[in-house]
């Protein structure tokens, strides 16, 4: 790779109280960060995590809905977002139950708009203030969830070290690692679909990557990766929404397509200084990608460097964990001691505003009505477009075997 321009600004200069803060920042990396938030106007907003707000800051993950309200998985409970917070814990009484858990370990919104929300003892679908709960163990194997995936009319559940799970039209279907579908994998920790070709990718802990390119049953998998030796973290897949998948680990970012293969996009040595880690990465919808790491947020854009926020710019803490670009141009974060949310930033060089949620003080709990969930509505959907047929397991397999030790050293684990 080619040099990489790194952070576009310095620490800038704080004014104003406490409570509210503004940082002035060049007009050169506003604009840069305006292309890649897509939005015209500027702001970062903190929210302490309290009774009135978000359960947590532990986001485990984040989901959206089709009028906008995002889901939080927190250890702390489901808290959603849509212009002001509702949170459902153990203790919140639905229709028909609660929460199987306060640990919320996976969220995801299906093709009607039911959320589905996974724990480590079930699953549960939310239909409006209705709730199916799942742990019949004839559909889950196991009932510690992982991570679930919408694939069009389908959902995908992964659960403990038994492989994955297929719903679709009512109907639960067991991808049994060993089977005849060929996946090789027990423990799937990440999972995304190309919306080009409409492959699918599953990343494990305990044997690499797998993909299956989209068509009828039954679906045949392909070793893509082997798994990265002292890699303690697996490799995560995100879904590039111009077709392709990003692939990162804690130094490593690359990008898979079927017409251009492996492609290096960052690794952490070309960052300054270089001794940082990549904690999570989104992709919006116009192809920018949001890293969060343990020194900022950097927005990419064609692979480069464009942006680089740090607590001197706002966003509370160096250290942020989990970050995700939603339909709306917001970037959220999470770090050890709040969320936030990032929207465009302004081409005339005004002050950046940092506005500051706090908790407000209350004798008990507020208590959550069940109307003010947000309605059961179908998600964004994005249109797959139909791209070239993929290549048979077998050649794909051999192909990519001999890339192993060259894909190895690019995902090198730092001690």
């Amino acid at each position: 790779m080619g040099s990489i321009p790194v952070r576009l600004w310095g620490g800038g200069r704080t004014v104003g109280r406490s409570d509210r803060r503004t940082v002035r920042i060049p007009v050169a990396a506003l604009v840069l960060a305006l292309l890649l938030t897509g939005q015209a106007t500027a702001g970062v907003t903190l929210i302490s995590p309290s009774s009135e707000t978000i359960a947590s800051p532990a986001v485990l993950d984040m989901a959206e809905g089709r009028n906008g309200e995002i889901y939080f998985a927190t250890e702390s409970g489901l808290s959603i977002f849509l212009d002001g917070w509702t949170t459902l814990r153990t203790s919140t009484a639905m229709a028909n139950g609660s929460l199987l858990s306060s640990h919320v370990l996976a969220v995801e919104t299906d093709h009607r708009g039911f959320v589905w929300v996974g724990y480590p003892n079930g699953l549960q679908v939310f239909r409006g203030p209705e709730i199916e709960t799942i742990q019949d163990q004839q559909l889950l194997k196991n009932l510690a969830i992982n991570v679930l995936l919408r694939r069009g009319d389908e959902m995908w559940v992964a659960a403990g070290s038994a492989g994955v799970h297929r719903w679709r039209g009512g109907t639960w279907y067991w991808i049994q690692p060993g089977g005849k579908e060929g996946l090789g994998a027990y423990d799937i920790r990440s999972m995304a679909e190309d919306r080009r070709s409409g492959a699918l990718y599953l990343a494990s802990l305990d044997n690499g990557l797998w993909v299956a390119e989209a068509g009828p049953d039954p679906l045949r998998f392909a070793h893509l990766m082997a798994p990265v030796v002292g890699d303690a973290v697996c490799i995560r897949v995100r879904a590039d929404p111009l077709g392709g998948m990003y692939l990162f680990n804690r130094s490593t970012v690359l990008h898979h397509s079927w017409s251009h293969g492996f492609q290096p996009v960052l690794n952490a040595s070309d960052l300054t200084g270089g001794d940082l880690s990549f904690f999570d990465l989104a992709v919006a919808d116009s192809g920018a990608v949001w890293l969060a790491t343990d020194t900022g947020i950097y927005g990419l854009s064609e692979g480069r460097v464009m942006v680089h926020l740090t607590a001197l710019d706002g966003i509370g803490s160096n250290a942020v964990k989990r970050i995700y670009a939603d339909h709306r141009g917001r970037v959220w974060f999470a770090t050890k001691e709040a969320v936030g949310f990032i929207t465009g930033m302004p081409e005339n060089g005004i002050p950046i505003p940092v506005r500051m949620v706090e908790p407000v003080a209350t004798g008990t709990p507020t208590s959550i009505q069940t109307a003010s969930l947000p309605p059961a509505t179908p998600v964004i959907s994005i249109e797959v477009v139909p791209g070239p047929a993929l290549s048979s397991p077998d050649p794909i397999t051999g192909f990519f075997s001999g890339l192993a030790r060259w894909l190895a050293g690019l995902f090198g684990q730092k001690g």
